[in-house]
């Protein structure tokens, strides 16, 4: 029988094939389907949203997900024409990566793609557009007060990872006029580093009571002898007032007066003395004094029958 080659073309699935006729042997091209499959399974491109620092040694990525993907690759550069090498990838629902264990102060570069998972066969989107920014200093948080005299306040704050110091800022107005009124550990360039650990705490004094002040902290530290500085901490009000009078006495001096006493309030620079005819009825300024002490005189009343 004389060999005859023909080519058949299928309607149905549209894919071209050769059949060599030889007796009953018949041999197949291989198929382009899977090659086909990946192109339509491919993911769009995906877009980083922000890259920002949230300490001195770690970086925050988002991005809003595509959905219906198997996940995303996550590339870093560490120079600005270098290299974008995969550090990690996160699955199909999640649109969030940290980067950790950086360098501060260096500047980073970032890119995400999408990919699905055919069967076992990676399929990867075109890179995003890249992002970059550099590891500082985190904001100081937890900032609180508590007043230790009618003059002092006591101010605390959390350890802000990686810094080696702090500036404490002052001011009678909310939003500006901050002057720098405390400092601890390093934070000037020419300070001398210290093993002794570095407090999160200080106490403002020579502040006049009743008087609103406005405080913030803001973390520091010394990187190839330049000062580095974080976010300052949200703006904290703060008033100093008088310790409550305590251990008021009633004595009676004689049949036309009485002496009230009580303990000295530091800082007070006199008193006002309040009465009402009922426990629990309404007080009524009766005198304002510089000292401790009162003497209340009776009053004399003249009756005729």
């Amino acid at each position: 029988m004389k060999l005859r080659k023909v080519k058949i073309i299928g309607c149905a699935c549209f894919l071209s094939m050769s059949i060599l006729a030889t007796g009953t042997s018949v041999y197949a091209a291989p198929s382009e389907t899977s090659a086909a499959q990946n192109v339509t399974n491919k993911p769009r491109r995906a877009a980083l949203i922000s890259a920002a620092s949230v300490s001195y040694n770690t970086i925050s990525l988002n991005w809003l997900a595509l959905g219906n993907v198997t996940g995303y690759y996550v590339y870093r550069a560490d120079e600005t024409d270098g290299e974008f090498v995969k550090i990690g990838q996160t699955d199909g629902k999640t649109g969030i990566y940290t980067d950790t264990n950086l360098k501060m102060g260096h500047r980073y570069y970032y890119k995400i793609a999408a990919f699905n998972n055919i069967e076992g066969t990676i399929v990867t989107g075109e890179q995003s557009f890249a992002l970059n920014v550099i590891p500082n200093l985190a904001q100081v948080d937890g900032v609180k007060t508590k007043q230790k005299s009618y003059s002092k306040m006591k101010i605390t704050w959390n350890e802000t990872g990686g810094a080696d110091g702090y500036i404490v800022y002052l001011s009678s107005k909310k939003e500006e006029e901050f002057k720098v009124v405390k400092r601890i550990g390093v934070t000037k360039v020419d300070d001398k580093a210290s093993d002794k650990e570095i407090k999160c705490k200080t106490t403002l004094s020579k502040l006049v009571t009743g008087k609103k002040y406005y405080v913030k902290v803001q973390a520091c530290k010394i990187l190839n002898g330049k000062l580095k500085v974080g976010e300052e901490s949200d703006v904290m009000e703060v008033k100093t007032s008088l310790d409550q009078v305590e251990n008021l006495t009633v004595e009676s001096s004689s049949y036309k007066s009485l002496t009230l006493k009580w303990d000295d309030v530091k800082g007070a620079t006199s008193y006002q003395v309040l009465r009402s005819d009922t426990a629990d009825g309404k007080y009524e300024s009766l005198a304002k004094v510089k000292e401790n002490t009162y003497i209340f005189n009776y009053k004399l009343y003249h009756y005729s029958l």
